[in-house]
């Protein structure tokens, strides 16, 4: 469960990734402790990269992707890096977009386009540059470099320190400290009115919005209506593929970050080859094949990672040596899905991480063909 939740708060923007990702070098970790160096001496292009630590000193002249607990990134990137898992440090220039997932997030770098980054803990160092605009999300936000564009912001407690564009969006707690600059419009919605020191500097209109919560009104007649579907559903799991599913969910369990960086090539390499055989003259039944097997280690994913959720749950709380694939696991996993789901900003990302790592799982047993014992004599 522990590596499982270092991984809760990833949330990365895949789908602009289509442009080169099959042209990419693909590497995993060998090391017995997960770990995966890029040296200076190296010289990689487009480049994937699944571990537990992993550090890319190396000028990447493409893309660059990876997933993994622990990442830094020291040198430039010449087109967009794509990052994902639980602590995350960027400090080198990126050619063209950033987009980040993890647990506690440092952007220190020159960022020559927009930059998509959500985590818990999110921090924008002072001297970091983004000439593009910020979308960002996350538990705790601090915003102490500067940004050309404009900031579009969902957090519980935001600071900002440094020179921006016009920032809008939903918090909890707003600070602009003393050295705070908004170049444009202030506008955000909040239970409380922002906190502005005298000395900071707003050059537009600023506009407030009291938001109270609602949690209540998400609450009906469907949506009780979908928590009774998806336990019948895990029943169905339960009752007819009760060993298959308890394998998938020891897989699940023992290597979520793999599992994820599975996941996420999954999502993105399926549904660009598909489109890539769609446009092709003969691939067309090809193209349409490949969507239906996403579509379905989609739905697949969705529901082992419900599951998944209750039978660690359950297991826990009996304290059982073996993982229960039964009712209690079905209810238990949907009902605690549906309130990770309404926890504002990290709820999303945790539901999207736990999906992604239930799809990994079904991608790399659909995809890997295990190899058998050879019986002699």
């Amino acid at each position: 469960m522990k590596k499982i939740f270092l991984l809760i708060f990833g949330v990365v923007f895949v789908l602009s990734f289509a442009r080169n990702a099959y042209a990419a070098q693909f590497q995993s970790s060998n090391d017995p402790n997960g770990s995966l160096t890029v040296s200076k001496t190296e010289s990689p292009k487009d480049l994937h990269l699944v571990g537990n630590n992993i550090t890319v000193n190396a000028p990447v002249t493409g893309d660059l992707l990876a997933a993994g607990q622990t990442i830094l990134v020291s040198n430039s990137v010449e087109n967009s890096l794509f990052l994902a898992g639980g602590n995350i440090t960027e400090e080198g220039d990126v050619g063209h977009h950033l987009r980040i997932a993890g647990n506690n997030v440092t952007v220190s770098g020159h960022i020559y386009g927009d930059a998509y980054v959500a985590g818990n803990t999110v921090e924008i160092a002072k001297g970091s540059t983004i000439d593009g605009s910020l979308y960002i999300a996350g538990q705790t936000i601090t915003i102490d470099g500067n940004v050309a564009g404009d900031v579009k912001i969902g957090a519980s407690d935001a600071i900002i320190s440094g020179t921006i564009g016009s920032l809008s969006g939903n918090v909890q707690t707003l600070t602009l400290d003393r050295t705070a600059v908004v170049n444009g419009n202030l506008t955000y919605s909040s239970p409380a009115e922002a906190s502005i020191d005298s000395n900071a500097k707003v050059l537009g209109q600023t506009k407030y919005t009291h938001k109270t919560s609602t949690v209540a009104s998400k609450f009906g007649l469907t949506y009780f209506l979908l928590l009774i579907g998806n336990i019948l559903l895990l029943l169905g799991f339960c009752r007819y593929w009760p060993n298959a599913s308890k394998k998938l969910i020891a897989n699940f369990t023992e290597s979520p970050i793999a599992l994820f960086g599975w996941g996420l090539l999954g999502m993105i390499g399926l549904p660009i080859l598909g489109i890539v055989l769609l446009v092709s003259s003969i691939g067309t039944p090809f193209g349409v094949a490949i969507g239906l097997v996403w579509a379905i280690a989609l739905f697949l994913g969705v529901a082992l990672s419900k599951l998944a959720v209750g039978s660690l749950l359950v297991k826990s709380l009996t304290k059982d040596k073996e993982i229960p694939i039964d009712w209690q696991a079905a209810v238990v996993g949907v009902i605690a899905t549906a309130l990770i789901a309404l926890i504002p900003v990290l709820g999303g990302l945790t539901i999207f991480v736990l999906t992604t790592i239930g799809f990994g799982t079904i991608a790399k047993k659909l995809l890997v063909v295990e190899k058998k014992p050879t019986v002699i004599g």
